[in-house]
């Protein structure tokens, strides 16, 4: 019987991570309204059938959808046809044309291209090959009479315009005639257009669901194939696909020098040619070498030398010779050899007193003796409570909190020590480092962990680095970058103050030349844009400062490509500088070594958003961007050890680390015939895991989009045909039949775009913000409400003509807000070009708004779009978890988590917050991971209700209500002595299942009412979805009638709140007026318009700076002249402190600031002035005008009021912007000087 006993133990098939199953009540009113609506309309055999799951094919049975040519595809170019294209040239570029080094190969590479479809061809940066090849093309074509239509692709909006531009002014053409540019929002093309510049996506939004495909073109460029987006891959399988059935297509790819092999195998090993960049070379000096060259150090840094000199030179690491390329470094780790320093001072934290230092003492000691969660919660308390550091070191041993976590075991615990910043370097007094403790207690996971935590840090890891290049770097440099590495954290920090000492170096000590800042991102670049603006030693020379970023509009990029004459361009950009423009006049490259990347887990289905360190060959394209007009500079903010051992050769292709959903999704537009959608993605360079696959097939299934055999549904055409991706597609839809468009509309637009925040710099700035979010919110507990009222809110100030003053004072991003403006308006022409929307009283857009003022009906629209993000509140543990996460907490954008911060408490704060709430269900938008921590972002709470009704997928996968017993689980362990189970009293009690993970337990009659209207709200909602245009019969009316007031009833059992305006009706945007910061749109396609250059003031000349703001709004202010401000030649004043922190607002928010000064008696204009930054109640000028000029000659004196009382008031713009031209290009008569003249006539 011994060893014949036997346990078996039974587990559910789901989630478990909340014991008890949700549970709601209907309100009596609401169980009538269903219970009445059944009763009269009861479920037909056509609409159980209609909510079943299909395996056939989908919405056209079985039949391949590639080729249907019903769907309207906006966003798509026009149906062009291939033309014979006319020869032009401007005459005064051929020269420089005949010059680049890709002209060398002109004829080369027209001959390939008669003989092979597909030709590589990879050059150096300035080779001259995005500008040139598609010109030899339409050339060859044109001297040979045939027909000739090229669509080249760029990664970006920026590029797309910058080279048709370039391309449209070599050849002496208009854009958008012989050569135009798409891109979303945006398009300069004609049906004549023979070259055409577009983003990736505008050509694969043009391929889907036509079966012409290629039949107009005749060339495809695909241009930085090198970059390896995920739509670039995406498009080279189709291209791949393409070339097999159609012989005249020709493929052109377009790389850096960098991985070619890659390419060519892939397409059969195609001919590839390689062109030379320029001639110039470029230095690059890697941060040991500038700390040399620059005479670089910190305070820090001479303290950490200081000590070094006084430590005992003989230490065993230190002999230790490590080739890395013989050894593994992997198998040091595990034989004790590599060993790490202890470079940091004593964190003892002096400041605290000698009780906390005795108990934090007596509980490390007590930790380590009995390893009990009591003692550690001891320790964690004093550490994050009682300003104890986390490096704290017990005076007798010197051991800290994370060498017992090691040494004991703790993998859990020293995580976390691990994510509070403790430092890995430090020795306690028997020389052991947290590393030594795990691997000498025999505890290899813990010493696992702390080097994987590392980062990769070699230098941490092998002594100092010193080992690898004790032929390379000098005693000197490497003492200097250990004292650097201890000193400041590169892996987690940019170094600002650093970029700024070399941006002075070179502005003091070099020749002429622009210099280009490689920053991660916008935070950093408004960062070093602050310290540049405030730092006096930069003011002796002139220059101008431009910000390049993704988000910023178009035009204000043309601005840096303007030649300057004695003034010197500092640009601060993201990697959109590394390959998608190219700045002739850029000789000094700064690179930060970082980019900030989205990394996606497929497992968790979370996004990590963090800055990671490029790879070898972006480096070298950074590099690269120097020495276009000479001999260039990079200064590297990394190692040369990093850089040779620690980086990766190549980036980390997108595909492989980002979703896929709508990649999916197109894939059914795309792949040929009833081709699995993996088995598609399967073709692609580097195909993406097959985990990460399944995981967007089944999530597009559970939206509805798919089927059970991968066949694109009804709600899946439409979701495949609108340019915003397939969730906030669904989310339009559901707008639409639950009559709620408008804000539902808005708040897809608004998701579908970056954060309408600018995210300030200071604190008391960042808490304001948090305010405003708060207050925009309502009261709502929704993210989502305080989208659309911010939406709303910038409207009408727009409307009131105070929209500068509404976007400063709330630190909106106006330019973000055109941009959802524009996307809203193509998507409402969207649904009216599929019937959605129509001109007639039924489904035009008053009727489709009917419920928009009803908070309720929008949230249902929400949970439908979010789902399965969905998160429940555990009421046991107060702890908010999802299906995959135990324990979240709402991200700091969050107007929830302003609610929480706004508690005295903050160990409590979040407890006390939770205990509020009015429901335990929220849906979010995205799940994201930093470090240790997973956040929600864009959170609402949404009742069960809703849940229940919209949550899962639209056809039943499988039955959704269990009439059998419920088993409560009282523990999750398998544990004989903890998990037992007990029956519930379930006498009328029936489970209803979402999915495996959300399901409720409810009253018997309750569950098969909700499944009843559920299956009916699914079946008319198919039914729209099939025919968007067929009316609504009173059945149809009665389901939505029900939904609605269901809805809204048990929102007002759970005391949501319901904010007054939400449906109102946005304002027209068919006057065409651009707004403040919109994007320039030319209605007519092909008709150019040149851009007006007001801000373009010439500077050159000037005594003082000549450094000009790359703008996004200009501002103008009145102040009369007094003492201080009447010397003309100043520049630095003073102001008070209200104005000091508008300017401040206006420069942070990457906008301008002007003064317009009168004279003390308001008779003359006294000069214009821009402001260039300030602190402490002063500002910096740059004077664009001194002269004194009647005000009663100017013309504009009835225009201004020059009674005011006090300083500081802000003109209308395009007045301001008349007045400074006014004085900026005034010229005395006689060109005398305007003090000469004005005495004459005095």
């Amino acid at each position: 019987k011994r060893d014949g006993r036997y346990i078996t133990i039974y587990k559910r098939n789901l989630s478990t991570i909340i014991q008890a199953d949700s549970s709601f009540y209907l309100t009596p009113q609401s169980f009538q309204i269903i219970h009445n609506l059944l009763a009269t309309y009861p479920i037909t055999p056509r609409e159980q059938s209609d909510v079943e799951l299909k395996t056939n094919g989908g919405a056209n049975n079985g039949k391949s959808l590639n080729n249907t040519e019903f769907i309207i595809n906006p966003g798509r170019l026009n149906e062009g046809i291939a033309l014979v294209p006319n020869y032009t040239s401007n005459p005064a570029l051929i020269k420089f044309r005949d010059s680049l080094p890709i002209a060398k190969y002109k004829n080369e590479i027209v001959n390939l291209l008669n003989t092979h479809q597909v030709v590589l061809v990879s050059g150096e940066t300035g080779s001259g090959k995005t500008t040139q090849i598609p010109q030899y093309i339409l050339d060859e074509a044109s001297f040979k009479k045939q027909c000739c239509r090229i669509i080249c692709t760029q990664p970006r909006r920026i590029s797309a315009i910058s080279v048709a531009e370039r391309v449209a002014y070599e050849r002496a053409v208009e854009v958008g005639q012989d050569v135009g540019y798409q891109i979303r929002l945006e398009s300069r093309v004609s049906p004549e257009t023979s070259l055409i510049y577009c983003t990736t996506g505008v050509l694969l939004r043009t391929l889907m669901g036509s079966s012409k495909r290629f039949s107009n073109i005749t060339h495809v460029i695909v241009d930085e194939v090198h970059e390896r987006d995920k739509f670039t891959d995406y498009l080279l399988i189709v291209l791949k696909d393409c070339l097999e059935n159609n012989s005249t297509l020709k493929v052109i790819l377009m790389s850096a020098t960098m991985d070619t092999k890659v390419f060519t195998d892939y397409f059969n090993n195609c001919p590839h040619i390689s062109v030379p960049g320029r001639l110039y070379s470029v230095k690059t000096y890697f941060l040991e070498e500038i700390f040399k060259l620059t005479n670089y150090t910190t305070k820090d840094m001479k303290k950490i030398l200081a000590s070094q000199k006084k430590k005992n030179k003989n230490r065993k690491s230190e002999n230790l010779a490590i080739n890395f390329e013989s050894l593994n470094m992997t198998e040091n780790i595990e034989n004790g050899a590599i060993k790490i320093e202890d470079d940091s001072n004593n964190d003892n934290a002096d400041d605290i007193d000698n009780d906390l230092k005795d108990l934090m003492d007596r509980s490390l000691q007590e930790f380590w003796h009995d390893g009990s969660s009591h003692h550690y919660g001891q320790i964690l308390h004093l550490i994050l409570n009682e300003n104890v550091s986390v490096n704290y070191q017990h005076r007798d041993i010197g051991c800290t909190i994370l060498m017992l976590c090691a040494g004991r075991g703790f993998t859990d615990h020293t995580e976390h020590i691990l994510s509070l910043g403790a430092n890995v370097k430090i020795k306690s007094h028997n020389d052991w480092t947290a590393y030594d403790w795990a691997l000498n207690c025999g505890h290899k996971n813990c010493a696992d962990l702390i080097v994987a935590f590392a980062d990769s840090k070699v230098e941490a890891l092998s002594s100092k680095m010193n080992h690898l290049q004790n032929n390379v770097m000098s005693d000197e440099m490497r003492e200097v970058l250990e004292a650097y590495s201890n000193s400041f954290d590169c892996d987690e920090k940019i170094d600002h103050e650093l970029i700024l000492h070399i941006i002075k170096f070179i502005h003091s000590n070099q020749d002429d030349g622009g210099i280009l800042v490689f920053l991660p991102g916008f935070d950093d670049i408004i960062e070093l844009r602050d310290l540049v603006i405030s730092d006096e030693r930069l003011q002796d020379k002139p220059y101008q400062l431009f910000i390049l970023h993704s988000n910023m509009q178009t035009r204000d990029h043309k601005l840096v490509f303007q030649k300057l004459v004695g003034v010197r361009k500092i640009i601060l950009s993201t990697n959109i500088a590394q390959t998608s423009i190219t700045i002739d006049d850029v000789v000094y490259v700064i690179d930060s070594g970082k980019v900030k990347e989205i990394s996606f887990d497929g497992i968790s289905n979370t996004t990590c958003l963090r800055s990671n360190w490029i790879s070898r060959a972006c480096a070298t394209q950074r590099a690269g961007r120097a020495g276009r007009v000479r001999p260039g500079m990079c200064f590297a903010l990394f190692s040369s050890v990093r850089y040779n051992k620690a980086m990766k050769p190549f980036a980390v292709p997108d595909i492989l680390r980002t979703p896929l959903q709508e990649l999916c999704l197109q894939t059914k537009m795309l792949a040929p015939g009833d081709m699995p959608i993996a088995e598609f993605l399967q073709k692609a360079i580097d195909s993406p895991p097959s985990l990460v696959t399944t995981q967007a097939v089944e999530l597009l299934k559970i939206m509805g989009a798919l089927d059970g055999s991968e066949g694109l549904t009804e709600l899946g055409i439409h979701l495949v045909n609108m340019p915003i991706e397939p969730k906030l597609s669904k989310m339009i839809m559901y707008g639409v039949v639950l009559k709620c468009l408008d804000p539902v509309l808005t708040i897809a637009c608004c998701l579908a775009h970056k954060e309408p925040f600018i995210i300030p710099i200071q604190t008391s700035e960042k808490k304001s913000l948090a305010e405003i979010r708060k207050e925009y919110s309502a009261k709502s507990f929704s993210d989502h409400m305080m989208l659309l009222q911010v939406f709303q809110a910038w409207q009408k100030s727009r409307q009131g003509k105070y929209e500068r003053q509404f976007c400063r004072t709330n630190f909106i991003n106006s330019a973000t807000m055109e941009q959802i403006l524009n996307t809203r308006a193509q998507l409402l022409g969207h649904l009216r070009a599929t019937g959605f929307v129509q001109a007639r009283k039924y489904y035009d857009i008053k009727f489709l708004n009917t419920n928009s003022d009803n908070w309720a009906v929008v949230k249902a629209a929400i949970v439908a779009s979010s789902y399965p993000s969905v998160c429940r509140l555990d009421k046991e543990f107060m702890t908010l978890r999802t299906e995959k996460e135990n324990k979240v907490a709402f991200h700091p954008s969050s107007c929830l988590k302003t609610e929480i911060s706004c508690l005295h408490k903050p160990s409590i704060a979040q407890i006390e917050f939770l205990k509020k709430v009015p429901s335990e269900w929220m849906i979010y938008e995205e799940k994201s991971r930093v470090g240790p921590w997973c956040f929600i972002r864009v959170v609402t709470f949404v009742t069960p209700v809703a849940v229940a009704l919209f949550g899962g997928s639209i056809r039943n996968t499988k039955p959704m209500v269990d009439p059998t017993p419920m088993v409560e689980l009282t523990s999750d362990s398998d544990s004989e002595n903890e998990a037992c189970s007990k029956p519930i009293n379930n006498s009328n009690r029936k489970t209803f299942a979402v999915d495996d993970w959300n399901r409720f337990d409810l009253d018997g009659q309750t569950a098969d009412n909700i499944y009843d209207l559920r299956r009916k709200w699914n079946a008319l909602f198919i039914r729209r979805m099939n025919n968007p245009s067929k009316l609504m019969n009173s059945s149809d009316e009665a389901v939505l009638s029900t939904i609605v007031k269901v809805l809204t009833n048990e929102d007002l059992k759970a005391e949501f709140v319901q904010p007054a305006g939400i449906g109102q009706r946005p304002l027209s945007t068919e006057d065409n007026t651009p707004g403040v910061y919109s994007n320039f749109t030319n209605k007519k396609n092909y008709t150019p318009k040149k851009l007006e250059n007001w801000r373009d003031v010439s500077t050159a000349g000037n005594t003082s700076s000549g450094r000009k703001y790359n703008c996004w709004s200009s501002n103008f202010f009145l102040f009369r002249m007094n003492e201080e401000s009447a010397f003309r030649h100043k520049q630095l004043i003073n102001v008070n402190q209200r104005f000091s922190m508008i300017f401040h607002r206006i420069l942070q928010g990457g906008g301008k600031a002007y003064i317009i000064f009168l004279s003390t008696n308001s008779v003359n204009f006294d000069g214009i002035a821009e402001v260039k930054g300030g602190s402490d109640q002063k500002i910096y000028l740059n004077w664009l005008s001194r002269l004194l000029i009647p005000i009663k000659n100017s013309g504009f004196g009835s225009s201004i009021d020059i009674s005011f009382a006090n300083d500081g008031i802000e003109l209308e713009q395009d007045l301001g912007k008349s007045i400074m031209n006014f004085l900026v290009n005034y010229k005395p008569s006689y060109q005398q000087s305007f003090e000469q003249y004005y005495g004459k006539k005095k």
